[in-house]
């Protein structure tokens, strides 16, 4: 025991998957605790052993991964455009003041907006489940990025800029070793953020305008009117997915920056 705390003091890497790892048995146990003693007599919380039965049996099935796929395509369609739209209109807010001014009371009205209003309207509008799960999370997530980004780039050193302008250095070259190196931490953390974000809205905006379509959203719906723990066993599907996503995005990013990781890193 004494080894394991002066490992834990010595080394960051292992102190990091120890905490990682003591919260996902805590979470667990708090589960089954609940499960076996307020929620025993329901079957609204199954026990965690209940549940991967039941995700052991739908992993086999065509309708698990058909379910999963129609959600998540929408899911990255609408992280894509949130991406893109954001980082556009920051760099133009960044370059023009007249273009913030505009832009600023835009995005303090769609960070205030009810997501389940709009849902409910783009609905009537639009009749489209997939659509309208798009629109509404793009409108929801594309707030956070944008203002992410723009404060990356009003963070830039302006002494740096100056200083390459008095060199000659091209602005191409300006892109290429001052502001990417710069923005690259912010935009990773915009999209960790932004497509965990982006699933809980995108599965929302399907349970509320629920069709016979197959999806998570849907799913749930109906697992909710047959009764049972299958509604659990779709929400840690969801769960993990989104898991999957954010460990996929901070991969890219353990990649994409390899300055950060000689800066030391976590195994100091």
């Amino acid at each position: 025991m004494k080894t394991i705390f002066i490992k834990l003091k010595k080394n960051k890497r292992v102190k990091k998957y120890f905490w990682i790892t003591t919260s996902i048995i805590f979470m667990v146990g708090l589960w089954w605790i609940l499960a076996e003693t307020f929620f025993s007599q329901t079957e609204v919380i199954p026990t965690p052993i209940e549940v991967m039965r039941q995700m052991g049996q739908s992993a086999g099935t065509r309708m698990l991964w058909i379910n999963i796929w129609n959600t998540l395509w929408k899911v990255l369609v609408t992280f894509l455009v949130s991406f893109l739209l954001s980082f556009l209109l920051a760099v133009l807010a960044a370059w023009r003041d007249e273009a913030r001014h505009f832009i600023s009371p835009i995005v303090t009205v769609l960070r205030a907006l009810p997501t389940i209003g709009v849902v409910f309207i783009l609905f009537m509008v639009l009749r489209g489940q997939n659509i309208v799960a798009i629109v509404i999370a793009s409108l929801m997530i594309f707030p956070v990025m944008y203002e992410n980004f723009y404060a990356a780039l009003k963070e830039v050193d302006q002494k740096l800029i100056q200083l390459s302008k008095v060199y000659n250095i091209s602005f191409l070259k300006q892109i290429r070793v001052i502001y990417i190196p710069h923005l690259m931490p912010h935009a990773f953390a915009s999209s960790i953020a932004g497509i965990g974000m982006g699933l809980k809205i995108v599965i929302a905006a399907e349970i509320l305008s629920v069709t016979f379509s197959n999806t998570l959203g849907t799913a749930m719906v109906i697992a909710n009117m047959d009764g049972g723990g299958m509604l659990f066993m779709w929400i840690l599907v969801a769960v993990l997915l989104s898991f999957v996503l954010e460990g996929i995005v901070r991969l890219i990013a353990y990649f994409a920056m390899p300055w950060k990781r000689r800066k030391g890193g976590d195994s100091k």
